[in-house]
C-alpha cells in the first residue's frame, strides 16, 4: 500500500517521483484551465441570415448574432477594461465593425445602435448578393492580420463563425486555396470554431473538411435564440482573472522536482463595482468615490527619513527566501479544518493539463492514496514571493469527474474564534469546541442535498442572482451609457421568490447546523 510512502519520511516521497510509473493510468487529466480568449467573430451575410428559416425563431439570424455579441460584452463589461473580441463581416472586403483597439464602451454602444434598426435596414446595409461568392480563404488570411493587433503572448486566439448557410457558394476552383488556409491555422495558433444559427445545419456539406484540414477537434454546435447563443459566446470570451499558476514542491530541499498546477477562487468581486455602495437602510445605490490603495508608503524629502530605522524590527520582516513560491509538502495528517471553519475563502487546486505526463500521474497518485486513506496533506503556503507563510491543508475531492484538491488555511493562536452558543458550563473551555463539532456524516449529507437539488432540470441558476451586486451592475451600467436608473424605491429581487421555492427548505436545515454569524454593528464615526 502506497499511504507507507507518505508516513515515512519526506525523502521517500522523492524516491516515488524516481520510481517508474508505468502501472499508472495513461488517461491525462481532463480538467484545463486555458488562457483569455480573443476572438474575431465572423458573422455570415448570406440572404438566409435575414430570413426566419426557423418556426420558433423570433427574428432574424443576423440580428440575434449582433444582440448575442452585445449581451456577451455587456456580461463581461465588468471583467475587463479591453475589448477581448473583434467583429468582422463574411462579405467581399471582409468589412471589420469592430477591432480589438476599439473601446468597450464605444463598442457596446455602437451594437444598441445597430440593433434599433429595422431588418430591411439592416438587410439594406449589410446583406450580400446571392450570386456573391464566399471568399473564405481570403477571409482566413485576413483574419490572420487582424489577429496581429492582438496580443500574442498568454492569449488564446479563437476565430468563430456564426453562420445558417451549409452549403455557401465557392467560386470555382477555390476549394484548393480554402484547404490551404486552413492548414496554416494549427501553425498560426488559431483554433477555428463554427456556431450554426440553424437546426436543419448540416455540417458534413463543407465544413467538416475544413476541421479535417486544420486538425481540430470538431464538435456540432448550434444556438438558435440569442440566449444560448449569448452563453456560448462569455463561455469562449471568459476572463480567469481569478486563476493563478503555481508550483507543489515535493521536498523543501530539492526544488526541481515540481508539479506545476492552477489555483482558483469560485468567485471574484470586480473593482468596477467598487464605484456603487449602499445607503444604511439597504434601499439605494448611490455613487461613491473608492480610494486608492497604496501597498506601499515611503516618504522620503530631501535625503531625510521621516521614520526611525529599527535595524531589529527590519531582521524580523526580512523575506524568506528559502521556502519557494507556491506549496511546499510538510506532512500528511487527518483532517484539521472542518467545514464551517474557514478563516480565508477556500481555493482549489488543479494540475496543468499543459505538464508532462509523468507529473500528472504522480499528481493524480497522491491524490488516489489520500482517498483511500482518508488523510490530507498539510502545506507551507506562499501566497505571494514577497508574502509571509502560512499554512495549508490540502483535501482530496471530485470536481465534474476530475481530481482536485481543496485548500483550506489553517487557523492559529487568535485566529480561531468559537460561537459563545458552542460552549457549555460544565465542560472545559479547550474540549467544548471539539466535542460540538458538526459530524462528518452531517455534512456530507447536506452537501449531497444541495448536489441533488442544483442538478435538477427545473433548477435554473438564473435563480441565484445576487440582487444587490445585480442592482450595482445596473447603477454603474447606467453611468456608463447614460441609461436611466431608479433610485428612489427599494431593491427588489424578481426572482426570490423562485429561488425560495426551490431552495427554501434546504436553507433552514442549512442554517441550522451553520448558524450564520452575527452581525457587527457600524462603527462610530471619528469626530472631526
Amino acid at each position: 500500500m502506497l499511504w507507507s510512502i507518505f508516513v515515512s519520511s519526506p525523502v521517500c516521497l522523492q524516491e516515488m517521483w524516481q520510481q517508474e510509473l508505468d502501472d499508472s493510468d495513461d488517461e491525462e487529466t481532463r480538467f484545463e484551465i486555458s488562457p483569455p480568449s480573443h476572438i474575431i467573430i465572423m458573422i455570415d451575410t448570406h440572404p438566409k441570415m435575414f430570413i426566419k428559416d426557423d418556426v420558433n425563431q423570433s427574428d432574424i439570424s443576423f440580428r440575434n448574432c449582433l444582440a448575442a455579441v452585445a449581451q456577451m460584452a455587456e456580461a463581461i463589461l465588468f471583467e475587463t477594461s479591453t475589448c477581448p473580441f473583434a467583429i468582422v463581416l463574411a462579405k467581399k472586403d471582409n468589412i471589420v465593425l469592430r477591432h480589438f483597439k476599439d473601446n468597450m464602451i464605444e463598442t457596446i454602444r455602437f451594437l444598441n445602435e445597430k440593433l434599433k434598426n429595422t431588418d430591411d435596414e439592416l438587410k439594406k446595409e449589410y446583406m450580400r448578393d446571392i450570386s456573391e461568392p464566399l471568399e473564405f480563404s481570403n477571409f482566413l488570411l485576413h483574419s490572420k492580420k487582424v489577429f496581429l493587433d492582438a496580443a500574442k503572448t498568454y492569449y488564446k486566439r479563437i476565430l468563430l463563425f456564426l453562420t445558417n448557410n451549409d452549403n455557401p457558394h465557392i467560386a470555382q476552383g477555390a476549394k484548393y486555396s480554402i484547404i490551404n488556409e486552413a492548414k496554416s491555422l494549427k501553425h498560426a495558433d488559431i483554433t477555428f470554431k463554427i456556431i450554426a444559427t440553424s437546426e436543419s445545419f448540416n455540417f458534413a456539406m463543407f465544413y467538416n473538411e475544413i476541421f479535417e484540414a486544420a486538425e481540430q477537434n470538431f464538435t456540432e454546435e448550434v444556438c438558435v435564440d440569442v440566449d444560448a447563443l449569448k452563453e456560448k459566446l462569455t463561455a469562449i470570451a471568459g476572463s480567469i482573472q481569478g486563476h493563478k499558476k503555481v508550483n507543489f514542491y515535493i521536498t523543501m530541499e530539492d526544488a526541481e522536482h515540481v508539479i506545476k498546477c492552477y489555483k482558483f477562487k469560485s468567485f471574484k468581486k470586480h473593482r468596477i463595482l467598487n464605484n456603487a455602495s449602499y445607503t444604511r437602510d439597504g434601499s439605494q445605490v448611490v455613487k461613491t468615490n473608492a480610494p486608492p490603495v497604496y501597498k506601499y508608503k515611503v516618504v522620503c524629502k530631501y535625503g531625510y527619513s521621516l521614520y526611525d530605522f529599527d535595524k531589529e524590527k527590519f531582521e524580523n520582516k526580512t523575506l524568506d527566501c528559502e521556502i519557494p513560491y507556491g506549496y511546499t509538502f510538510l506532512y500528511v495528517t487527518d483532517q484539521l479544518v472542518k467545514a464551517g471553519e474557514n478563516i480565508h475563502p477556500p481555493k482549489i487546486l488543479v494540475c496543468d493539463s499543459h505538464e508532462a505526463d509523468e507529473e500528472k500521474q504522480l499528481f493524480r497518485k497522491f491524490w488516489d492514496v489520500l482517498v483511500e486513506c482518508g488523510k490530507v496533506f498539510v502545506c507551507y503556503e506562499k501566497s505571494t514571493r514577497r508574502n509571509k507563510i502560512e499554512y495549508a491543508q490540502l483535501s482530496p475531492y471530485l470536481m465534474n469527474e476530475d481530481q482536485v484538491f481543496l485548500i483550506q488555511r489553517i487557523p492559529f493562536g487568535t485566529q480561531v474564534k468559537w460561537p459563545l452558543e458552542m460552549f457549555n458550563e460544565a465542560d472545559s473551555a479547550a474540549a467544548a469546541p471539539i466535542s460540538k463539532r458538526v459530524p462528518q456524516n452531517t455534512v456530507s449529507s447536506l452537501a449531497e442535498q444541495l448536489v441533488d437539488l442544483m442538478t435538477d432540470e427545473t433548477f435554473n441558476f438564473k435563480q441565484l442572482v445576487h440582487g444587490k451586486i445585480k442592482a450595482k451592475k445596473d447603477f454603474v451600467k447606467s453611468k456608463l451609457f447614460d441609461l436611466p436608473f431608479d433610485t428612489t424605491g427599494p431593491i427588489e429581487y424578481t426572482k426570490k421568490q423562485e429561488a425560495d421555492a426551490k431552495l427554501g427548505s434546504f436553507v433552514e436545515k442549512f442554517t441550522a447546523v451553520f448558524p450564520p454569524m452575527p452581525e457587527r454593528g457600524r462603527k462610530r464615526p471619528r469626530p472631526k
